[in-house]
C-alpha cells in the first residue's frame, strides 16, 4: 500500500445502477484509502441498502461527488485518467495490470489520478 501513498487516487463509477454496487465500492474505497468517489449520472437515488453494504465506507456514501456527465468529471483537476474495460481490441490500447504496475513510478507525490469504471 505504500506505493498508493505517493499519489491521490479517486474512483469514478459511470451510470451505476444498483445500491449494492455503490455500497460495495464505498467499502472498497475505505479499505484502500481512496481519496474521493465520483458518480456520473447515477440511475437512482441510493437507499439504505447502499449504506448497509458500505459498512466502514459510509463516509464515502455521505460525500459522493455526483456529476451529470463524464465530461464534467474529467475536466476536474486530475493529472491522469485511467479507464477500465472488459473488452480489448478495436485500438483501445489496453494495458494489463502488470504493465500498469510497471509505469506506476510516473505517479509522483501530489499527482491526482482518476480510475474510471
Amino acid at each position: 500500500m505504500d506505493a498508493l501513498k505517493n499519489f491521490q487516487l479517486d474512483l469514478c463509477l459511470v451510470e451505476p445502477k444498483g445500491d449494492i454496487n455503490v455500497g460495495s465500492v464505498c467499502r472498497l474505497s475505505s479499505n484502500f484509502e481512496i481519496h474521493e468517489l465520483h458518480l456520473v449520472n447515477p440511475r437512482n437515488l441510493f437507499s439504505n441498502q447502499a449504506r448497509e453494504f458500505a459498512c466502514a465506507g459510509e463516509t464515502y456514501l455521505d460525500n459522493l461527488k455526483i456529476f451529470p456527465s463524464f465530461k464534467e468529471v474529467v475536466s476536474q483537476d486530475h493529472h491522469y485518467v485511467i479507464g477500465t474495460t472488459g473488452k480489448t481490441g478495436k485500438g483501445r490500447g489496453a494495458l494489463e495490470l502488470h504493465e500498469l504496475q510497471q509505469i506506476a513510478h510516473v505517479f509522483a507525490s501530489g499527482t491526482r489520478v482518476l480510475l474510471v469504471f
